[in-house]
């Protein structure tokens, strides 16, 4: 068993033995092949007399799915006693949960100690309240554009317009609003957010992007040169009109960027590293936005990042998890998985939380050719995918 026929060991102990064994460099010790895919992995788990790996055991149970009519292990039952897979049981209505952040019922990504959270929203930063006026880790209000806690969230109260007994939407504990009597919301003006079906109203790519802008540039009214002011302009609004879907206005807006851009040359003036690879960058973003994975790996090949200004990490990493989801789209995973591999080195925290980071890792591993990839399931497990 301990030259290679460890599969076929009475205990579980044995085959974890044959391992540490092999990793403290005994001499002769050779690590079993799982004998369903024969891959050299763990083997604990029995199947038919022999000690088979996680992953042929999972193919040994696979039902098709009463739900989707994939077929996969099951991990419950419905009420009818059809087997459901982990993807549909996961999101069932049932299993759903309101989002403290953006108070959507959706499926739950991560709990905090102030409640459930989805996948598109971050962990609650620390703000004022706009209702109760305490400062806590607060989401951001669908009616009001506002910052709100998850205690005010649940709070109901007679309105103070009204008097109708309902949730409080907007106002202050002493005056209370219900929905109905709130006034239009600071964002109503964003042809993002303006549309009801937006997951994250207040969070559109323009509202983001602006905010981003305003502290490494000041507001609106900051004075800035001529050249930065309108390159912030046309950042931000290529930015909002790839998040529409308008690839014309995108398009033109860029040009004007590339153009500014070319004239002021590389530098970083107030954190910005305006110039034209960070343009590119943008450009490479609105691409993805826009649904056009193969202009964004043009743009990228065509992309000089050494001329970048030293130090911006974060700037770095977020163009190669982007290009990697480019990759990714083209089915050019070999190019992906290198993309992300430099990512982690850059910054590994990125990768690892990042959820559209963790999804393209998941749709890489659904499609895994391991002799092209063979670093893509130990950075999958680094990254916790896995």
């Amino acid at each position: 068993m301990l030259t290679g026929e460890g599969y076929l060991a009475p205990l579980r102990a044995i085959p974890r033995l044959i391992e540490e064994l092999h990793a403290g460099g005994v001499a002769g010790i050779v690590r079993p092949a799982c004998p369903g895919c024969h891959r050299v992995v763990r083997i604990d788990k029995p199947l038919g007399g022999v000690r088979v790996c996680r992953t042929c055991i999972a193919h040994s149970r696979s039902q098709q799915c009463a739900r989707c009519g994939t077929r996969r292990e099951p991990v419950a039952r419905d009420d009818n006693g059809g087997p459901l897979c982990a993807n549909c049981f996961i999101t069932a209505p049932a299993n759903l949960e309101t989002c403290i952040g953006c108070g959507r019922r959706r499926r739950v990504e991560r709990r905090t100690l102030d409640g459930p959270l989805c996948s598109r929203c971050p962990s609650l930063p620390l703000l004022t309240c706009s209702i109760c006026g305490q400062t806590a880790p607060c989401g951001i209000s669908r009616i009001t554009g506002q910052p709100w806690c998850p205690a005010c969230q649940r709070r109901s109260a007679a309105c103070s317009a009204c008097g109708r007994l309902a949730a409080i939407a907007s106002g202050t504990l002493t005056d209370p609003l219900c929905d109905g009597c709130t006034g239009a919301p600071a964002w109503a003006g964003c042809r993002v957010c303006s549309d009801p079906g937006h997951p994250s109203p207040g969070q559109c790519a323009r509202c983001l992007i602006n905010r981003r802008l305003d502290k490494l540039m000041g507001g609106p009214g900051h004075a800035l040169p001529p050249g930065l002011q309108a390159l912030r302009r046309e950042i931000a609004a290529a930015t909002a009109a790839a998040a529409s879907f308008d690839r014309a206005t995108t398009q033109s807006l860029l040009a004007t960027a590339r153009g500014i851009a070319d004239g002021i040359g590389e530098a970083n003036h107030m954190g910005t590293a305006f110039g034209p690879v960070n343009v590119a960058i943008h450009a490479i973003a609105a691409s993805l936005k826009l649904g056009d994975p193969r202009t964004a790996t043009e743009t990228g090949e065509a992309l000089d990042l050494a001329a970048m200004p030293a130090g911006l990490v974060g700037r770095r990493t977020q163009v190669n998890l982007d290009l990697a989801r480019a990759y990714a789209m083209t089915r050019k995973d070999a190019a992906a998985v290198n993309l992300l591999l430099a990512a982690e080195r850059l910054s590994p925290q990125l990768v690892r939380y990042d959820p559209a980071t963790r999804d393209v890792l998941t749709e890489l591993l659904r499609r895994e050719h391991r002799p092209s990839t063979p670093e893509l399931r130990p950075l999958a497990r680094r990254a916790g995918v896995i």
